[in-house]
């Protein structure tokens, strides 16, 4: 620094010097043509006028030196300022540096830092996103146990009513299954209430199946003492494979009908 401020001293000087050997080279030059006038013939006169210009001239360096000298001391005295602020400076550069090194360090480790502020906010963002997602999910959770809850609510329901469908056809096949094993069921003639008549049949249809195998006066036997438990009077039957002959009997107790290939008369003579 210290000689870049020198050279540019010397830079402004130099103008100056330059002046003064221009009007030095001029002078010389005016007296040499003076001189060589007065040696050509030009008189006393031209002499006199050259010595004064030589004078002048002589005066005008002197100025010129002295002037030269104060511009030199000056130079000299600003070099030293300089040099002297120069040294200050590199004394507080000197003091400065442990400054200058941690200011560069953090200089450095700002970029760190802002990465890793960067890297923490976009890590509470995608957190904020993963628990928004974690929420939603939840959610569907629920929303799929809540109609597993109804779907099991479903099946139960309908294994319920697959096991009644199955005992009600279970019955229905039974009840057929029955009507089919029993033989069908004509009355021909009837002088009874309807509920006598449908005990008649009942009573008749249980002691076939009890005495399947049985002659026809033990099936006979059985109507009979069934019926005087129930109703009284002399209660009489007759157990056919044809149809048989009307005997007489009291109003509206008898009947003629048949069940299968069994023909059956039922009265009270009495």
């Amino acid at each position: 620094r210290g000689r870049g401020r020198d050279a540019r001293v010397e830079l402004a000087m130099a103008p100056r010097a330059l002046v003064g050997l221009a009007v030095v080279a001029a002078v010389s030059s005016q007296c040499v043509a003076r001189r060589r006038a007065v040696a050509s013939g030009g008189g006393p006169e031209a002499g006199r006028e050259t010595d004064a210009h030589i004078r002048l001239a002589a005066q005008q360096l002197k100025l010129i030196q002295e002037a030269l000298g104060r511009e030199r001391s000056e130079r000299s005295a600003r070099i030293a300022e300089s040099e002297a602020k120069l040294s200050e400076r590199s004394a507080e550069l000197e003091d400065d540096g442990p400054q200058q090194n941690e200011a560069a360090e953090l200089e450095t480790t700002r970029p760190e830092k802002s990465v890793e502020t960067s890297n923490s906010e976009e890590l509470r963002r995608r957190g904020f996103e993963l628990g928004a997602l974690e929420a939603k999910l939840a959610e569907r959770s629920a929303q799929v146990e809540e109609l597993e809850a109804k779907l099991s609510e479903t099946r139960e329901r309908n294994s319920m009513l697959e096991a009644e469908l199955a005992g009600a056809e279970a019955e229905v096949a039974k009840n057929v299954d029955e009507l089919q094993a029993k033989p069908s069921v004509n009355i021909h003639y009837s002088k009874m209430t309807m509920v006598m008549e449908q005990d008649a049949i009942e009573v008749a249809q249980r002691a076939l199946q009890e005495l399947v195998g049985k002659n026809a006066y033990s099936i006979s036997r059985s109507i009979v003492a069934e019926f005087d438990k129930r109703y009284a009077g002399s209660w009489q039957a007759l157990v056919s494979g044809s149809p048989g002959l009307s005997f007489a009997s009291t109003p509206r107790h008898y009947i003629n009908f048949n069940i299968g290939q069994f023909n059956i008369e039922l009265f009270n003579s009495h």
